[in-house]
């Protein structure tokens, strides 16, 4: 309006002097100026999921958007192009729009890159595409974020319409897991330990050793390096194991004395060492005066050595043999293991250091040093391969209800027995019919042997599983067969499953026993196929009673 009333002034006069033409156009500028004005004077875009505000001078009295909206100030949050209209305090009206566009945000950056950081390593993540801008969550900017740390990281992509999009990767250590092996390791000498470098995700073990296990089994001092590779990366771990050796010295060989005299045990000092004798002494020496085993007990540190020595009587007579063995082939040769033996005299008079037998016996040896005899026994036991024989295959005829029956084979000496019923001597008693079977061995081999044993009386009937009722001449009737001796058929009786009574043939002579079978049939027809039950007691000749049940299949 200012600009307006200056201009009108200013060329008031050159208006009035030109044509009609110029009147007219400078008549449709101001009315076009008074009728519309730029109320919106920014430019304004969204990125998809975004909000934004517009504004107008906020000095009319009267506010109205295309979308309803009546304040100076509204936020939008989709693509358009967006109208108002404002009236001042004269009444004035003016209008204007803004067209907002709605841009996509940039897909989802890739990153790519190893993800892992072997030990003491970098890594590098990185973005291929071209954006405005590329901001990593630990402060690098660029497509490219050089790694020492293990971690999340975040990277934001800002195109060029000002949209942006991020995307997470998580940088993790590429080295199987450490094995932790035990730095120091203290090893007692003829002991062993297993050094386990087992690691999560390993898939290599390179040892010093040039073992390619898992583990190694360590003996000797020394340090032992192991490389743990998984196929990305490798890692290390160490042990050093440290031998404690015995002591250098020993109580000498086995040796022998003559009655009433003595021998010192003894062994150098060292105050590193701590001694216990036999007997709990904590000397350096020993004195001995009787035939044994004496020991003497070194340690050192959580290492001990046992250091031993037998000393015998050499002119005393053996309470038992000093040799107690079984042999499977002879001749057996006999080598005494008696110290200081400067003489020999064997039970053949022989004077050999050693004695050839050939059959089980005692065998005495009279041994002389420079001072005295010893006067031992041995005792030698030839065995053979176990021969077993149980016997033919065996009928026994029942008498009572419990009777048994003895299987055994000739027992020899350092035989072991194992029967098919799991006992373990030369003899059982069986009570059931059966195969039984006997294993027999010895230090010079094994045997087996079996036999057949049954159960039975003597005296019997003869009843058959099954029958079949159907009037085509072939086993269509249930009959008993009694043996020879069988005098009378005293009851016979068949019951269903439900313990019902079907048949009873009554009390007959075993001659008859022809024309009291069951023919499976009832008034109305035959009985169902099924499984019965009979009960029967007969008598022999000799008057005694026998009973027995079992069933009977019927089948139709």
């Amino acid at each position: 309006i200012f600009l307006k009333k200056n201009f009108a002034k200013k060329f008031k006069n050159f208006f009035s002097q030109k044509k009609i033409f110029f009147s007219v156009f400078l008549f449709f500028i101001f009315t076009s100026c008074e009728a519309q004005i730029i109320l919106i004077n920014q430019s304004k875009k969204l990125c998809a999921g975004d909000s934004v505000f517009i504004n107008v001078f906020n000095g009319y009295s009267n506010y109205k958007w295309s979308d309803g909206e009546t304040s100076p100030r509204i936020q939008i949050k989709n693509a358009g192009t967006y109208g108002i209209t404002v009236t001042d305090v004269d009444g004035k009206i003016f209008t204007g729009s803004l067209n907002v566009p709605v841009y996509s945000n940039p897909k989802s950056p890739m990153i790519q890159g190893t993800p892992f950081i072997c030990p003491n390593g970098l890594t590098t993540l990185f973005v291929d595409d071209i954006y405005a801008t590329v901001q990593w969550s630990n402060g690098v900017t660029g497509n490219q974020n050089t790694i020492s740390q293990l971690g999340n990281y975040a990277v934001t992509v800002t195109d060029f319409n000002g949209c942006t999009s991020t995307n997470t990767d998580t940088v993790k250590s590429g080295a199987a897991f450490p094995s932790k092996l035990p730095r120091t390791i203290t090893l007692c000498e003829k002991d062993s330990i297993i050094l386990d470098a087992t690691a999560l995700g390993a898939l290599r073990y390179y040892w010093n050793t040039d073992d390619t296990t898992a583990s190694i089994t360590v003996r000797d001092s020394g340090l032992y390096n192991v490389i743990i590779g998984n196929g990305q990366c490798v890692s290390y771990d160490t042990s050093f194991v440290n031998v404690i050796p015995p002591p250098g010295y020993n109580l000498g060989n086995d040796t022998s004395i003559c009655a009433n005299d003595t021998i010192v045990l003894r062994v150098p000092k060292n105050e590193a060492y701590y001694y216990q004798w036999q007997n709990n002494a904590h000397d350096t020496f020993f004195v001995v005066k009787d035939s044994g085993l004496y020991s003497l007990r070194v340690t050192l540190g959580s290492c001990d050595t046992t250091l031993f020595k037998h000393v015998s009587i050499f002119n005393r007579q053996q309470k038992k043999p000093i040799l107690d063995t079984s042999v499977c082939s002879v001749p057996f040769r006999i080598i005494p293991n008696i110290p200081d033996v400067r003489a020999y005299k064997w039970f053949d008079g022989s004077t050999n250091a050693y004695a050839d037998v050939t059959k089980t016996g005692k065998y005495n040896l009279v041994a002389y040093n420079k001072k005295c005899y010893t006067d031992v026994n041995y005792l030698v036991t030839v065995l053979d391969t176990p021969k077993i024989n149980l016997g033919p295959d065996t009928v026994v005829c029942l008498t009572n209800e419990k009777q048994t029956y003895i299987l055994k084979t000739e027992p020899s000496v350092g035989t072991s027995y194992l029967w098919s019923t799991g006992e373990s001597t030369s003899s059982i008693a069986v009570d059931f019919s059966g195969t039984y079977y006997l294993l027999a061995g010895n230090k010079c081999g094994r045997s087996q042997n079996s036999i057949n044993i049954k159960f039975d009386f003597c005296n019997y009937v003869y009843v058959p599983t099954a029958f079949s009722p159907n009037d085509d001449g072939n086993n269509d009737a249930l009959q008993l067969f009694p043996t020879y001796n069988i005098d009378r058929i005293v009851q016979f009786q068949i019951y269903n499953r439900w313990g019902e009574l079907v048949f009873d043939a009554g009390s007959f002579d075993a001659v008859d026993t022809p024309q009291h079978a069951w023919n499976g049939k009832t008034n109305s027809g035959f009985f169902q196929s099924d499984v019965y039950v009979y009960h029967l007691l007969f008598s022999t000749r000799d008057g005694k009673i026998y009973q027995t049940t079992g069933d009977v299949t019927l089948l139709r």
